[in-house]
């Protein structure tokens, strides 16, 4: 791995984790309410209005998983799981703009959902699975940042 090599892996996973940190900032401005955040930390930047914090945390996490990719490869689910996490953040968010609430009536207790969402579906469901299918990191970030653009921009219609 060379320094272009990483920087431009670092890009490809970074790009959809900070667009989903630009649909809760719309979406935010757009309600009001930062209800439809599972992540504590997020939730917390939004509410003390610190809501850079959260680009600078999605920084700082692509630095750790594009090490992770480069050096620890039994790690490299993690990759997939942040892809997939930032994917159903973008899709239940712009979902709940739309339609107000109506996906979290299935998990009303907040630590549930946040096991659920920021847990158990990204990071021992599809990031293990899509680790042992090696899947293309690049199409995948392709295809998530797509999808999360496809219902962006129908969230705000």
């Amino acid at each position: 791995m060379n320094l272009a090599e990483y920087l431009f892996f670092y890009l490809v996973i970074l790009l959809p984790n900070l667009f989903r940190q630009f649909n809760y900032f719309l979406s935010y401005k757009k309600t009001g309410t930062y209800i439809f955040i599972s992540s504590y930390e997020t939730r917390d930047f939004f509410r003390n209005r610190n809501w850079k914090l959260g680009v600078i945390e999605e920084m700082l996490l692509g630095v750790t998983f594009s090490l992770f990719w480069f050096y620890v490869p039994y790690l490299k689910f993690l990759v997939y799981g942040w892809l997939v996490d930032a994917l159903m953040d973008s899709v239940i968010t712009s979902y709940w703009v739309m339609k107000e609430k109506l996906l979290y009536s299935f998990i009303s207790d907040h630590k549930q959902m946040f096991i659920f969402r920021e847990i158990f579906v990204p990071y021992i469901i599809a990031g293990p699975v899509l680790f042992f299918i090696n899947a293309d990191v690049l199409m995948l970030s392709a295809v998530v940042f797509f999808v999360q653009a496809v219902f962006y921009t129908i969230s705000k219609t």
